[in-house]
């Protein structure tokens, strides 16, 4: 209590402003960095969701490409097989579609049997067929 006497009238009042300002500014610097850890956090939490459906949205259509490529295939296979058309524009529809997709490593087309035109035997060794003439073609 000596020591606050012996303290000018200045000093006196200059000491407790001086003292509610160090604790205004740490009140308001510790809510602050509460504030803005919160918003950090959103932000970061809002941005990870984007980069997530940007990525999912890529992954998705990477995948439905490669399907729409298979499906065409297929249907590429059934109709020359109904059109009784040569194997050669089999591979050649295979490799067409391997080319034209460039996210597409490699297209398969595998038939079992001689169920493609019945003709396995004039066609053993050729591009796209086995060693016994069944459709085996995979281009990459």
């Amino acid at each position: 209590m000596k020591l606050w006497n012996a303290l000018s009238l200045a000093t006196k009042l200059l000491l407790p402003i001086c003292l509610a300002l160090l604790l205004g500014l740490a009140a308001l610097a510790f809510v602050v960095r509460g504030k803005s850890a919160e918003e950090m956090q959103a932000l970061s939490l809002n941005l990870g969701r984007t980069t997530a459906q940007v990525a999912a949205t890529d992954v998705q259509l990477t995948f439905n490409t490669a399907f729409e490529v298979a499906r065409g295939l297929g249907q590429t296979t059934v109709s020359l097989k109904k059109g009784a058309a040569q194997r050669a524009a089999l591979v050649e529809a295979c490799a067409s579609a391997t080319r034209a997709n460039p996210d597409i490593i490699g297209s398969w087309i595998e038939i079992a049997g001689d169920d493609f035109d019945g003709k396995n035997a004039e066609h053993m060794g050729e591009p796209g067929m086995t060693k016994d003439g069944r459709v085996s073609i995979y281009v990459t």
